[in-house]
Formats: structure tokens, C-alpha cells, sequence
């Protein structure tokens, strides 16, 4: 597994099972204020593996090039499959706690924008 820089152009996307790519204003906006924080997964080949959300989102942000991680995989569709399925969302009770330690961090940029 490698890190490296690809451009959007040179990513094939292919079939995906995920259709529906929701609200990807707010996935830019994240971008954009902390970075991209998770490379896009692609094989040696530049095949999607993982973050077609992600990269959609850059792509909105008008990103020409992605941080991407090379993975050596023989079945993309199986890669796909451990990134929707193996990992687990926030509960709502670890999201509000998530958003009760951001808050104090909130409030003091919000007072340092005044």
C-alpha cells in the first residue's frame, strides 16, 4: 500500500453499488475548513476502490488532483465491500458527545471572527 497525489481525470470510477451520494455540499464544506482527511482508494490501475463520495466532493471544490492510496487489490467490488460494510457509525449518543467537545473550540473561533 502506497500514498500519492493522482488526478480526478485519471480516476475510473466504473460501476458502483452505492447510487445515491447524498448531500455532498456539506462533504466539501468539511473539505475544504480540515482537509481532505482519507485518501481515495484506487488500485495500481487508478480503479476506484473507495471514496467516490469523497471525490465527487473535490471534485465540487474544483480539486484537479486527490490524495489517494494505491492498494494491490484483486477484487475491487470486495474493497468497496469492507468500506460500506465493516465500519460502524457514530451512535447518537457518541455524536452528541462528539458535538459537546467541539462546541467550546466552536465558540472560541466564533469569538476570535469577531
Amino acid at each position: 500500500m502506497s500514498t500519492a497525489k493522482l488526478p480526478i481525470g485519471q480516476i475510473e470510477i466504473g460501476f458502483r453499488y452505492r447510487k445515491d451520494l447524498g448531500d455532498l455540499r456539506s462533504l466539501a464544506e468539511s473539505i475544504s475548513e480540515m482537509g481532505l482527511l482519507h485518501p481515495v482508494v484506487v488500485t495500481p490501475e487508478g480503479r476506484l476502490i473507495a471514496g467516490q463520495r469523497r471525490l465527487a466532493a473535490c471534485r465540487l471544490l474544483g480539486w484537479e488532483e486527490v490524495p489517494i492510496t494505491v492498494v494491490d487489490l484483486y477484487q475491487a467490488a470486495q474493497g468497496e465491500a469492507h468500506e460500506n460494510f465493516v465500519r460502524k457509525d457514530l451512535l447518537p449518543s457518541e455524536i452528541v458527545a462528539l458535538k459537546r467537545a467541539i462546541e467550546p473550540l466552536e465558540r472560541r473561533a466564533a469569538r476570535e471572527r469577531q
